[in-house]
């Protein structure tokens, strides 16, 4: 068991369509949407299907600093300026809406749609107006 969740409680799970590789599902903990990926039976969980792996990167980017703090460091290593920054994040911004418009319209699909999948719809534009902005 990961540290940490001894504790939680996950509720409501419901299995992502269109996905192959791995068994995924979506649910709730702590009133927040997560999602769980687990290698089908008799597949060993190795690669992409490490999912303690995929835990340790997760957990190690939740403790990275701020973008400007990253920016800084990269310039101090590199001696000259990070360039494209921006582009970087509207890039990051519009594949994140890509991806989530087709878990969304795949949940469109379900017989009984899960209402936390669709609440993702209206973070949508938000990020592609991000992105409008860190173009300029």
């Amino acid at each position: 068991m990961l540290s940490g969740l001894r504790h939680v409680t996950f509720r409501r799970w419901s299995r992502l369509p269109g996905v192959a590789s791995s068994l995924t599902y979506v649910g709730r903990c702590a009133d927040r949407p997560v999602v769980v990926k687990v290698a089908p039976p008799g597949v060993r969980p190795i690669a992409h299907r490490d999912v303690l792996r995929q835990a340790r990167v997760i957990r190690s980017l939740a403790a990275r600093p701020p973008v400007s703090e990253r920016a800084a460091i990269y310039r101090e290593g590199l001696g000259s300026a990070v360039l494209e920054l921006d582009w970087f994040q509207v890039l990051a911004c519009f594949k994140s809406t890509a991806t989530w418009s087709l878990i969304v319209k795949h949940n469109r699909r379900r017989t009984s749609p899960d209402p936390d999948m669709e609440a993702m719809a209206s973070a949508l534009p938000q990020l592609l107006s991000r992105a409008r902005a860190l173009l300029g």
